[in-house]
């Protein structure tokens, strides 16, 4: 197989992987790839196929970054929730007739919590 060829493979299985949610078996994926990119690089192929294919693992990577765009827009998203309920464990804040900012606070134990 060639650079090519093992890149495209590790797309398609980085792919897979984002489709998923393992977005923490990423990183291995990830080496593998610059490591080969490097390799590429060093020695790139000549010639209308090499350009060719070069062009499809072009497209192939634009695809994976549009997925790992959605996935950390989702990670931060999850991050935002999680502090939204961690904060409204810690209490509320509100505001009075006049606009001024008011916290209530609750007591430990109060609160139920749910998942």
């Amino acid at each position: 197989m060639t650079e090519i060829d093992d890149l495209t493979a590790i797309l398609t299985e980085e792919r897979a992987l984002l489709k998923a949610g393992r977005i923490a078996t990423l990183a291995e994926a990830g080496a593998r790839k610059t490591e080969l990119l490097d390799r590429l690089l060093a020695h790139p192929p000549a010639g209308g196929a090499a350009r060719a294919a070069l062009a499809r693992l072009a497209a192939e990577a634009r695809v994976n970054e549009r997925l790992i765009g959605a996935a950390l827009r989702g990670v931060q998203a999850a991050v935002g929730r999680l502090k939204a309920v961690r904060d409204a464990v810690e209490g509320l804040t509100a505001y009075t007739a006049d606009g001024k900012s008011v916290r209530h606070t609750t007591r430990p134990g109060t609160v139920e919590k749910r998942a």
